[in-house]
């Protein structure tokens, strides 16, 4: 490789071509300069360079405008193979949100141009992730698109958000083979989950959910959880997730708050209750080496560790990441794709037989401009020039946004809220795992990347 390009943490500018980099994953260069990246450790050390000293800026900077797509490379394409469901949930910001969501199939004509784009388009270990909808209703373009892979020796990633309720010993061997990622929804314990997911005639659905859980976790390994938290299920966390990890060995759990509701005070504060519980038992989990990843935690440090993370794009904007609608339609992001149906063309910003519509997915870049991100309400971002947060956020979910207010700049309240609270409880937490040098800690939350930040 050529000479490092050394990117400071400050200005995140690199200081070879002195451009504000992007740095993709896969090569580990510089999209400018086409130099690698050395991670920071390194780039303390001496080099032989002429680097110039960093210049501090505020915390946000001058909005940049794309004048050529980036990255050259995708990530993540997470496509909708179906947009039928099996069950009915209360919270579903597909079908209680988009009421008119066109039920519809992608047929494997769709689905072979899908791998020819992602095969033109992707970079290499990028992510083919199935999302719906419920994937495991339209199985054989799952199986087809993995076959294809693997015949034309992609070095492609494969994955599913999956209801698991379809999930069965045949297709978790199929998956396993293939080297399949999963994301199962499930919502806590059976009073916790069966709240809010249920399949349409009211029948709770955690047990089909369970069982289908612990046989991956016997046949594959241990998947990651999508558990969504609302205001009414948050009360017995703490509790909750300690059998997850104690009795059941479901150490990879992503909780995430419903933003399109209200959380006030009293539910704030429930939360806040079960997340200082929640440190306790982490304290114990990493002292004794038991790696539990907890998505709170994650968000919680975020100010405190960006500086030694590998950098990270923003999702949502048809950059290193896309949706892709069963008829082949490219969206800037997956959620965008449940507007399928309802001659959104400023959403559509190409086509898996077509390619991008370019104009398109550079104008959508360009409605995101971080120093104009607001909470709902507070239109001058007077909010945010006090916020502890402020170094981490990057505007929440761009598709809550839009959904809520048609503007991807404007935040939920709660979102602020929550982030907020999450800071307050790790801070110290973070500082005393450091002060111990705990590696397990470490591992998970300082020297992990943040690539994917969008777990659905």
């Amino acid at each position: 490789m050529s000479t490092p390009c050394v990117r400071c943490y400050t200005c995140e500018k690199c200081y070879t071509c002195e451009k504000e980099c992007g740095r993709c994953y896969s090569c580990e260069q510089c999209y400018e300069c086409e130099q690698g990246f050395v991670p920071q450790q390194e780039a303390r050390r001496p080099v032989e360079l002429k680097l110039k000293p960093p210049v501090r800026q505020p915390p946000r900077q001058a909005p940049r405008k794309w004048d050529k797509p980036y990255p050259p490379k995708l990530m993540d394409i997470t496509y909708w193979n179906t947009s039928r469901c099996n069950m009915g949930c209360r919270y579903c910001f597909n079908y209680v949100l988009h009421k008119h969501l066109k039920r519809v199939d992608m047929d494997l004509d769709t689905a072979k141009a899908l791998v020819d784009f992602a095969e033109k388009n992707m970079a290499p270990n990028g992510i083919l992730w199935a999302f719906g909808g419920e994937p495991l209703l339209n199985w054989d373009v799952i199986e087809f698109i993995a076959k294809e892979v693997k015949a034309r020796k992609l070095p492609i990633k494969l994955g599913m958000t999956t209801n698991a309720t379809l999930l069965d010993k045949h297709k978790i061997k199929f998956m396993k083979k293939h080297n399949f990622g999963i994301l199962i929804s499930m919502d806590g314990l059976e009073e916790m989950h069966d709240k809010y997911r249920v399949y349409p005639d009211g029948r709770g659905t955690w047990r089909d959910v369970f069982k289908a859980t612990m046989m991956w976790r016997r046949y594959v390994g241990v998947p990651q959880i999508r558990w969504t938290l609302s205001p009414d299920t948050v009360e017995g966390l703490a509790e909750a997730t300690r059998r997850f990890v104690e009795e059941w060995g479901l150490t990879n759990i992503a909780q995430d708050p419903v933003y399109e509701v209200e959380w006030d005070e009293e539910a704030l504060e429930t939360y806040k209750k079960e997340l200082i519980k929640l440190k306790e038992l982490a304290k114990k989990w990493y002292r004794a080496g038991m790696p539990v990843w907890l998505k709170q935690i994650r968000d919680g440090v975020a100010p405190l560790v960006s500086d030694l993370r590998a950098g990270r794009g923003r999702c949502g904007l048809g950059q290193g990441g896309i949706g892709v609608a069963p008829d082949g339609d490219i969206y800037p992001c997956h959620r965008a794709v449940a507007y399928l149906g309802e001659n959104r063309e400023e959403l559509i910003i190409g086509n898996v037989r077509e390619g991008f519509y370019e104009e398109r997915r550079i104008a959508w870049m360009n409605k995101y401009v971080p120093e104009e991100i607001h909470p709902h309400g507070d239109p001058d971002g007077e909010r945010c020039l006090t916020c502890p947060y402020l170094k981490a956020c990057i505007g929440g979910c761009l598709f809550v946004n839009y959904d809520l207010y048609k503007n991807i700049l404007e935040v939920p309240k709660c979102y602020c809220d929550i982030n907020n609270l999450y800071y307050e409880v790790f801070k110290d937490f973070h500082f005393e795992m450091m002060a111990e040098k705990n590696q397990t800690y470490m591992n998970l939350y300082v020297r992990r990347g943040m690539a994917r930040q969008c777990i659905e």
